[in-house]
């Protein structure tokens, strides 16, 4: 199954369910690239040759991860598994901005292989590590703590003035005379966007909710939108601390299939995922660092039990 972004939300709960029922799971990625200069010696330790390939593999992207989870089916006496093919592809806001590097080789590989790149930016799933995972969360938790209390005042400087009055205006006209839900305010900085808010947010707070919005093309506007009964200033804020919570569980994204598996029955399939995913979770610096949590006699029971022996 292909999973992207516009299906992952409705297939996470098969991929659980595929997890937890599974004998053992398959996993094939693929990165931007593999190696970024560093030579690699046949002469090199197992530690020198992980920790070489680590240190070049963070640079790359991973892009695809296929997952195919096993499960012996003892009635007809043979295995069947349950594919998944995610396309990832790491996005800024809420999360950090994805820097990373690209091998020709390893792109011109994937094109002769038909890999889609529009697909993979258009529709590719955002992931991110654990711990910025946490400072997000515990930013936002503390950006919607301030949403319903008062803030300290900016002066508004020389060169704006003029500019925030005349949105001003065409806000009181938009509520005294438009017949409109909400309008639109483009072609403003940051620094004025945060002006208007508290401008308009003093002259209008019973009348309008100021709010930001990205639009398809990137752009980042201000919607003002009527207040009415229905739709009053407290049911709006309650709208938009939804709406930030879900963006931030799109942009963790692919980074609760790789929680599900490192938590997975399959202890030993932990192992796997470190050896992907220091792009999505913490990784030791060296082989001993997961290694040493390797248990050989419970990999020789699960293959003697898996084998009916």
């Amino acid at each position: 199954m292909e999973v992207t972004r516009k299906n992952f939300k409705e297939t996470l709960p098969l991929v659980k369910a595929s997890i937890q029922r599974s004998d053992f799971l398959v996993i094939d990625t693929e990165f931007t690239g593999l190696m970024n200069g560093r030579e690699l010696s046949m002469f090199d330790t197992p530690a020198e040759y992980y920790t070489k390939v680590l240190n070049s593999s963070s640079e790359f992207l991973l892009i695809q991860f296929g997952l195919c989870a096993f499960c012996f089916d003892e009635a007809e006496n043979h295995y069947v598994n349950e594919a998944y093919n995610f396309y990832l592809f790491p996005r800024g806001r809420p999360g950090p901005e994805k820097m990373f590097l690209c091998q020709s080789s390893s792109l011109d590989f994937l094109a002769t292989q038909g890999f889609d790149f529009n697909k993979l930016i258009r529709d590719g799933i955002s992931y991110m590590t654990g711990p910025v995972e946490s400072r997000l969360r515990e930013a936002l938790l503390e950006k919607q703590k301030n949403y319903n209390s008062a803030k300290q005042l900016i002066p508004i400087p020389q060169e704006h003035k003029q500019q925030i009055r005349d949105i001003c205006e065409r806000v009181k006209q938009f509520v005294n005379k438009s017949e409109e839900s909400e309008m639109v305010i483009d072609r403003c900085n940051p620094f004025v966007r945060r002006l208007l808010f508290q401008e308009l947010g003093q002259k209008f707070k019973d009348e309008v909710f100021v709010d930001s919005r990205t639009l398809e093309n990137k752009d980042r506007v201000i919607v003002v939108t009527r207040l009415t009964s229905e739709n009053h200033s407290s049911s709006k804020i309650e709208q938009k601390t939804k709406k930030e919570w879900e963006e931030l569980e799109d942009a963790v994204g692919f980074s609760k299939v790789a929680q599900m598996i490192s938590e997975s029955h399959l202890a030993y399939q932990r192992q796997v995922v470190n050896c992907f995913a220091h792009c999505v979770s913490d990784l030791g610096q060296t082989p001993t660092d997961w290694r040493a949590e390797l248990n050989p006699s419970r990999l020789v029971a699960r293959s003697l039990s898996s084998s009916g022996t």
